[in-house]
């Protein structure tokens, strides 16, 4: 698809930017937050050149349909070619919007995003450790979090069987002495987890990791837990209970598998 004609460098609302998902290597958007960016390009002088229609399907992206309003390389941008572009792009976006789950790429629109924003993934975590002001450990993830910070995440786990090796590990932790921070509260929210099934978000740092314990939606938080980097003796102690770690989440994805 032909790229926008440019020679301002500005950036779309962040608003906007949140909005976007990642479908085809793309950035899309719904029809109501596509038609504001066809807006917004018009109000800043760029032409809409083209835009793609997406449907989203377990996941992964189904191409619909495209439009194209390509400018021949000797033609002028003019206030007439901006407003007749943007026309024809809120109308092709206005006659596909109607489909379930459709999602717009507009040309060039990349080209306006902070490449350091937040994944929608991310987008949704923060704002679920932002709404637990009550849990400590949560405000200090949060206080802690870096700019474009990586995030994987486990399929989902029974409920129960998170509850009880997490127990279990919150006695030996407390046993040999490694200084794991949010197990009391962790297994508190566990008990008191109203999902059947709890997904582990895992925050890497340099200097140790998270894990949030969390329904797969990121709607609802049992806790987190900090691990800080170990020492070689810390390392020994906790090899069993890391094995059960381990062996919790392979489970989980072989359960997924299947």
């Amino acid at each position: 698809m032909a790229e926008l004609k440019s020679s301002t460098k500005v950036m779309l609302p962040k608003t906007l930017q949140n909005a976007a998902v990642m479908l085809a290597e793309e950035p899309c958007w719904p029809a109501l937050e596509a038609l504001q960016i066809v807006e917004w390009f018009a109000a800043h002088g760029y032409e809409v050149v083209g835009v793609e229609g997406y449907q989203s399907k377990d996941g992964k992206a189904l191409f619909i349909a495209s439009s194209d309003y390509s400018p021949r390389p000797d033609d002028k941008v003019t206030s007439d070619s901006i407003a007749r572009y943007a026309h024809k792009a809120s109308v092709f976006i206005a006659k596909l919007s109607h489909k379930r789950d459709i999602f717009f790429n507009i040309a060039g629109a990349s080209g306006f995003l902070d490449m350091n924003m937040p994944s929608e993934l991310m987008n949704k975590l923060l704002k679920l450790l932002t709404g637990s002001e009550h849990d400590p450990m949560a405000q200090q993830l949060l206080q802690e979090m870096p700019d474009n910070q990586g995030l994987d995440a486990s399929n989902p786990i029974p409920w129960r069987q998170v509850r009880d090796i997490y127990r279990q590990r919150a006695r030996h932790i407390e046993r040999i002495g490694y200084p794991t921070n949010g197990f009391p509260e962790l297994v508190s929210g566990l008990e008191a987890f109203g999902g059947d099934e709890v997904t582990i978000f895992q925050v890497r740092f340099d200097t140790g990791d998270y894990a949030v314990f969390a329904d797969s939606a990121l709607s609802e938080l049992a806790g987190v837990l900090k691990f800080p980097k170990k020492t070689a003796a810390q390392e020994a102690a906790l090899e069993d209970s890391q094995k059960q770690h381990d062996a919790l989440l392979a489970a989980s994805r072989l359960q997924a598998a299947s």
